[in-house]
């Protein structure tokens, strides 16, 4: 199983990380009107984002027998700390949170539940999940077309 974390990609186009294949993508949010049609022609999950144009809350997905929370995070004040989330996670009962905003990867646990943060494809961050790992990546763009990867973390989520 292979799985596409994306957010923040804002007006910088997905297109060439999709040449790849992926069961499922989640993408956190603040990405153009392109990266939406090219979601939909995928196995897709998507929330909006403060600088989107259109209106979506928060999703919770059951996901390979885990329960996801995907969200943009930014009602959660997030750029200030991420107790107000880890709150709406607990309450929800989510195992996993995906989540976007502050263009910083990062990744975590609190109180039983996995959080990750894809960092912004703005910047060419992402993230990979298969079976046994997670993967932040970074796409090069339009000079240095090359995806590196930046860290892994050996860890079973899905």
């Amino acid at each position: 199983m292979k799985i596409l974390l994306i957010s923040d990609s804002h007006y910088r186009s997905i297109e060439p990380i999709l040449n790849y294949e992926y069961d499922a993508i989640f993408h956190a949010g603040d990405m153009d009107a392109d990266t939406k049609l090219l979601l939909d022609n995928h196995q897709a999950y998507y929330v909006a984002g403060n600088c989107d144009s259109f209106n979506s809350n928060d999703v919770l997905i059951t996901f390979n027998q885990r329960k996801i929370l995907l969200t943009h995070s930014h009602r959660y004040q997030t750029k200030r700390g991420y107790e107000r989330l880890v709150e709406e996670a607990k309450r929800l009962e989510a195992e996993i949170v995906i989540f976007g905003h502050t263009h910083h990867r990062d990744f975590f646990s609190r109180d039983g539940i996995t959080f990750i943060n894809p960092g912004d494809f703005l910047s060419g961050n992402f993230a990979v999940v298969d079976e046994k790992s997670l993967s932040f990546m970074n796409y090069g763009g339009f000079i240095n077309k090359k995806i590196s990867l930046v860290k892994k973390i050996d860890i079973a989520l899905f």
